[in-house]
């Protein structure tokens, strides 16, 4: 039986000066089939990125997709990429560089802190999917992945040992992923 490997440390000690939460690396191994079904769709609904109608957005504050659109855009640090599946991470969010189509397709990982209820094992595998058209300009700016600011790691190399990821103060995730691209979690009460 392996010992389980804290995803902080790995976020921390392998996946330096990148600010991921763990929960969004574990959020991307649990959904990993999920996530690339999304990311190949091309039939997606899209959220426009204007902010100036959104209906969600108060005057000082951004609605979740406008924040999540607006880290990506923004991000100015260091942000992960998964050589394995060809996908940038940074904090809650998770997506693909857009093709020729303009088309950012992201994913928001929920922090299990904001769970209402007991946890369960899809309450905390929930992501949320958000598609907008991007103009040239923001095309332009956002990272790819031959930028200095990328660190890389790769997914493939995390099947190897059980994964552990802390879910609320009651609960531990315990991630057990595998090659082939599907994943169980198991929840353990906390001592």
């Amino acid at each position: 039986m392996f010992e389980a490997k804290l995803i902080e440390d790995i976020v921390q000690n392998e996946i330096k000066e990148v600010i991921l939460y763990p929960v969004t690396l574990a959020k991307f191994l649990l959904n990993m089939p999920k996530i690339s079904s999304f990311f190949e769709n091309n039939e997606t609904d899209k959220f426009e990125i204007e902010l100036e109608n959104c209906q969600n957005c108060k005057s000082d504050l951004l609605c979740r997709k406008h924040t999540s659109i607006s880290r990506i855009v923004n991000e100015t640090g260091k942000v992960a990429y998964d050589l394995d599946t060809d996908t940038f991470l940074l904090k809650n969010e998770i997506w693909k560089a857009p093709k020729d189509d303009r088309k950012l397709k992201l994913v928001y990982c929920p922090h299990t802190k904001l769970m209402q209820g007991q946890p369960t094992s899809s309450k905390v595998k929930k992501v949320s999917f958000i598609v907008t058209k991007v103009t040239e300009e923001i095309y332009s700016s956002l990272v790819d992945k031959y930028s200095p600011r990328v660190v890389t790691f790769r997914s493939s190399s995390l099947s190897t040992v059980p994964l552990k990821f802390w879910i609320n103060e009651d609960f531990t995730g315990i991630v057990y992923a595998s090659s082939n691209l599907s994943s169980k979690i198991f929840l353990e009460l906390n001592k």
